[in-house]
């Protein structure tokens, strides 16, 4: 499948590793789980590409930055995936532009959304064999007071809302709601920026609210799968 997914480059274009966001840099082992020199995962390059959509950002974004995390690996993006992350990011774009015509968003949509935010949570032990390059992840959280005290649940409308706030901050972040725990949730990755990017989404999230604001937080990832199972199903 490497051969099929990308072509090689010469060595010395993984200079570029060091002029590369964290957040970019964070994709690294989610699109080659088995290190520089391993195959593309196909379905993490299509959640990419979805999140790119659904943040509002261009095809032509998409393509410009995996040419960049291919440089950083050395091989060059070959034909066959761009068409995989163009065609993933056209449906996923179709499906926003259908969702604001039928003003409610696909069925099964809010389910795929949470898998893949745990799908990148779970792929950050894969960040081993990248060193320092590949910035340790950590879960966002934005969670409404609730009924626990004494506040209505956030709305549907609400939660769209500070969906895509969170992806406007975090257009490379998976961002999934949560309306059964009145909150959402989004895999993002640390870096010296992150503090003042959560500073932006509350103050954006105290703007929107027409009670009292959600609070934004972040959360370490656990090592083990059912750690990550656990914060994002918290039990209670």
């Amino acid at each position: 499948m490497t051969d099929r997914l990308a072509r090689s480059r010469p060595a010395g274009a993984s200079s570029a590793a060091g002029a590369t966001p964290p957040d970019l840099r964070a994709q690294l082992p989610r699109l080659w789980p088995d290190g520089p020199g391993g195959r593309v995962d196909e379905e993490a390059l299509a959640v990419l590409s979805r999140g790119y959509a659904r943040a509002g950002r261009t095809l032509q974004d998409l393509l410009a930055d995996l040419d960049v995390l291919c440089s950083v690996v050395g091989i060059g993006a070959s034909s066959r995936m761009i068409e995989a992350s163009s065609v993933a990011w056209s449906d996923a774009f179709l499906d926003g532009v259908a969702a604001q015509a039928s003003g409610s968003p696909a069925p099964g949509r809010d389910v795929e959304e949470l898998r893949e935010v745990e799908r990148l949570l779970h792929q950050d032990g894969n960040g081993a064999s990248w060193g320092p390059l590949v910035p340790v992840g950590r879960l966002l959280l934005v969670t409404w007071p609730g009924p626990n005290a004494g506040r209505p649940r956030p709305s549907a409308e609400e939660l769209d809302r500070v969906v895509r706030e969170t992806r406007q901050v975090f257009p490379r972040s998976a961002v999934a709601p949560q309306p059964a725990y009145d909150r959402v949730v989004a895999a993002v990755a640390d870096s010296p920026s992150l503090p003042g990017r959560v500073s932006t989404l509350a103050a954006r999230c105290a703007e929107l609210a027409a009670d009292v604001p959600p609070a934004v937080s972040l959360a370490d990832v656990p090592a083990d799968a059912g750690g990550v199972d656990r914060l994002l199903r918290p039990a209670g």
